[in-house]
């Protein structure tokens, strides 16, 4: 549920470049960081993979979130690095302490820097 109004939101930004429409995305990514920071959700047990084709009705995972940073990895964008700075300060210091998510975060860390020493941003 969360994660649709994100993208719906993320969505509205990027056809409209409104900044109300980005402040809209930021506060729900800033929202979403929060869920997983004071562990609303559930943090994944053994598992890593994410079905991309996932319900709106499922709970909102950390896997889900690191899902969500991928997606914004990979359209690679002045915007879209806003966003995944938000959801990082958010929870990024609570996923790269728990033992479950510390790999994957590093990973997601690792290509974020690859992929900020590839791009020219303002």
């Amino acid at each position: 549920m969360v994660f649709a109004e994100f993208d719906a939101a993320r969505q509205e930004y990027r056809s409209s470049r409104d900044a109300r429409k980005l402040a809209s995305a930021l506060f729900m990514a800033s929202y979403l960081a929060e869920l997983v920071k004071f562990r609303v959700v559930r943090l994944p047990s053994v598992s890593l993979t994410f079905v991309r084709s996932m319900p709106a009705c499922w709970q909102v995972s950390a896997t889900a979130v690191f899902a969500l940073i991928r997606q914004l990895l990979d359209d690679f964008c002045v915007q879209h690095v806003r966003l995944i700075c938000e959801l990082l300060h958010g929870c990024g210091r609570f996923l790269y302490r728990q033992q479950e998510t510390q790999r994957r975060c590093e990973s997601l860390l690792a290509v974020l820097v690859k992929l900020r020493s590839v791009h020219q941003l303002p």
